[in-house]
């Protein structure tokens, strides 16, 4: 090939994997060829460790990618990263940067980053340690449209349209006893237990029961005639039982209160109430006492006890 002018030259636009370039060996001062594969597989820039910042310009964007050789910190379209990776889409007023971190997404408006997945997949950020990969988590699952938080390696709370709930039923505690909550405000409690002791709501009885911590309950003996109450067979100390005459009909079709194996006012006999508009609560104290009534709470009749 005759000697030409590099402007000389035809421009190639695309340039093949065994395409050779020329260059210049300065330590054997001669000049040699590589190809394009050689050029590019196992290439390392800056392989000497210097303070040299390299930056690749976009169309639009100057700094799309800049490397920070001397802070060994990249930006995206930002040529002064705060942390290890910076990506800036528009740069925010003022910032202040938590350099603790590893990662920071600047925007002046709305910052974020999105997950994108299929309808029924799940997006998934874990945090792991030298432990466990995925220790805790936050898992968003989109066939059913519901978040879910790992703590300890297991998903123990999900939040869906309008629902907060434990993953498993009776599974979470809100609060302990001395991590409490401050205050709570609810439109409405409905639950089929005692919080933490405390009595529910109200409920009508017709039929035979067997009562457990907390309950009041309403005793219709008018609609199906006389029926039982049974006491919970393990109650604990200070759980309690209300029960009144809904019906003003307990002289007619008595409401019997069955001990189920403890004592009642320190005797081994059923309970049974026999006087209207009359109610009667309990409290358990222990084994050798059973359950203790209490006389003034619904003006029993103390000669039926």
């Amino acid at each position: 090939m005759a000697d030409s002018k590099i402007s000389d030259l035809t421009a190639l636009t695309s340039a093949a994997a065994a395409d050779v370039l020329p260059i210049v060996d300065t330590s054997a001062t001669a000049t040699k060829k590589i190809t394009i594969t050689d050029l590019f597989t196992g290439t390392v820039f800056n392989e000497d460790g210097d303070s040299v910042d390299t930056r690749f310009e976009g169309n639009t964007k100057q700094d799309l990618l800049f490397i920070d050789g001397s802070a060994d910190k990249v930006g995206i379209n930002f040529d002064s990263p705060a942390l290890r990776l910076h990506v800036v889409n528009d740069e925010a007023s003022s910032p202040v940067y938590a350099t603790t971190q590893c990662a920071v997404f600047e925007d002046d408006n709305r910052p974020g980053i999105q997950m994108v997945g299929s309808a029924n997949n799940i997006g998934l950020i874990d945090f792991g340690d030298n432990a466990a990969s995925n220790s805790g988590g936050i898992h968003y699952k989109h066939a059913s449209d519901a978040f879910a938080f790992v703590a300890a390696g297991d998903e123990q709370v999900s939040i869906s349209n309008g629902v907060l709930a434990p993953i498993t039923d009776s599974d979470v505690d809100l609060g302990t006893t001395s991590l409490r909550f401050k205050d709570t405000f609810v439109d409405t409690i409905t639950t089929t237990e005692a919080i933490n002791g405390a009595l529910k709501r109200w409920t009508v009885k017709t039929s035979a029961y067997t009562a457990v911590a907390g309950d009041r309950l309403l005793a219709d003996t008018a609609t199906t005639a006389a029926f039982t109450i049974t006491l919970p067979s393990s109650p604990a100390v200070g759980d309690e039982i209300h029960i009144l005459d809904s019906a003003a009909n307990f002289d007619s079709a008595n409401l019997t209160v069955a001990r189920n194996g403890k004592k009642i006012q320190g005797l081994t006999a059923d309970l049974t109430l026999t006087t209207e508009n009359t109610g009667i609560g309990l409290v358990f104290m222990s084994d050798t006492y059973g359950w203790r009534v209490l006389v003034d709470a619904y003006a029993v009749d103390t000669t039926e006890l």
